[in-house]
């Protein structure tokens, strides 16, 4: 049987903890402007809502960036300049992507699982709503700055102009792998990454890998070692 493997980046892959990131962005960010940080995360987070709230803007890639709500938040801030705004910008991101990547931890028994694929000659995929910049920043901590040669390819806002839930990522999917028999879609959230795959086409096995269960996913596992078991099933 021929088989191919899709899996969710952030939680799925690697465990992915941003708190401190956001903390110490928005405290350089208090430095920068002079307002309290409370003031500036308050303000981050009513942008962040409105987009959020807003079906066609929350489907948007352009308007998920941070890059837009961080634009958003420093121009409601008196911020006019926009070579100074897109200065401050960069240098947010900086310090929030340098905190990020420290405590990015690869997920237990991913590189072993990755290692059997490539064994088995299973064709093994990313697919996220994670922008590929930045999923590149987290990958090379996780797998090295090689990681790329564990993936055939990788399925990202920039090539389904919409983020999940969507069915594009599957319909991309099945592009990717008309040959094969079964396409296994794992992921740490039933809602984001598997219920719809699961309604869709009876080539996907969903599975989610969590810590708890939740939705109707065709197999759970808490590990990639669990995974790997379910996987040798169909070989």
């Amino acid at each position: 049987m021929q088989i191919a493997v899709f899996l969710d980046a952030d939680n799925t892959l690697y465990n992915l903890k941003a708190d401190k990131a956001y903390k110490a962005m928005f405290k350089f960010l208090s430095d920068e402007l002079g307002y309290d940080a409370f003031l500036i995360q308050r303000v981050w987070r009513e942008h962040l809502n409105n987009v959020l709230l807003d079906e066609k803007k929350r489907k948007n890639p352009e308007f998920r960036k941070r890059e837009h709500i961080l634009h958003l938040t420093i121009g409601q801030l008196g911020v006019r300049d926009e070579k100074k705004r897109e200065e401050i910008i960069e240098k947010a991101l900086e310090i929030f992507w340098e905190i990020v990547v420290e405590n990015v931890r690869r997920k237990k028994g991913l590189k072993k699982f990755l290692e059997y694929c490539k064994e088995k000659g299973i064709d093994v995929f990313i697919f996220t709503d994670e922008f590929y910049k930045c999923l590149d920043i987290k990958m090379r901590k996780a797998l090295g700055d090689d990681w790329k040669k564990w993936f055939k390819d990788v399925i990202s806002p920039e090539k389904t102009k919409i983020m999940k839930p969507s069915q594009k990522y599957y319909e991309l999917m099945l592009d990717l792998c008309k040959n094969s028999d079964k396409i296994f879609v794992i992921g740490d959230s039933w809602q984001r990454d598997l219920e719809m795959a699961k309604k869709m086409d009876r080539k996907f096995m969903t599975i989610l890998i969590n810590d708890e269960f939740s939705g109707n996913p065709d197999f759970f596992a808490r590990d990639f070692h669990d995974v790997k078991s379910f996987i040798s099933n169909y070989l």
